[in-house]
């Protein structure tokens, strides 16, 4: 970081780990870190982070986004696990075989679905159980 402070001036931890992200904020006040999941936005901001990087931003942007303009403000924590109500649709899911299959069903767009060796698209309960979810069915029902 010291030795290039112009060329090197963020890193995205995409660990999952709580902890880990937590040891690089501390190692490096500061510096531009971003939580490789919004799960941790929050705890991110707070602790001098500057935001996240997350596949998750494709089908909840607007919620992300509303985290980040309020992370000060009494709402935040609420806001915060909202967000994680979705991530919990996804558990057990490889990550963008879900979010494509949202968006399939937002868009009505089959195509979307499609992904690349070698991932495999959702198996129709994983899909239809992902889709009835409640805060999957509302992000849906938005598109209609």
């Amino acid at each position: 970081i010291n030795a290039y402070p112009d060329t090197v001036v963020g890193i995205k931890d995409s660990s999952g780990d709580l902890n880990n992200l937590q040891a690089i904020l501390d190692a490096f006040p500061g510096f531009g870190t971003f939580a490789g999941s919004e799960r941790f936005l929050l705890q991110t901001l707070r602790s001098g982070g500057v935001g996240t990087i997350s596949a998750m931003a494709n089908v909840i942007p607007a919620e992300i986004a509303n985290l980040y303009a309020k992370w000060e403000s009494y709402e935040a924590d609420e806001i915060q696990g909202k967000l994680n109500v979705m991530r919990e649709a996804t558990a057990g899911m490889q990550p963008i075989c879900a979010l494509k299959e949202i968006v399939a069903a937002w868009l009505n767009d089959p195509e979307w679905r499609r992904v690349r060796p070698p991932l495999a698209s959702l198996f129709t309960e994983k899909a239809e159980a992902l889709l009835a979810h409640p805060a999957v069915r509302a992000r849906v029902a938005q598109s209609a």
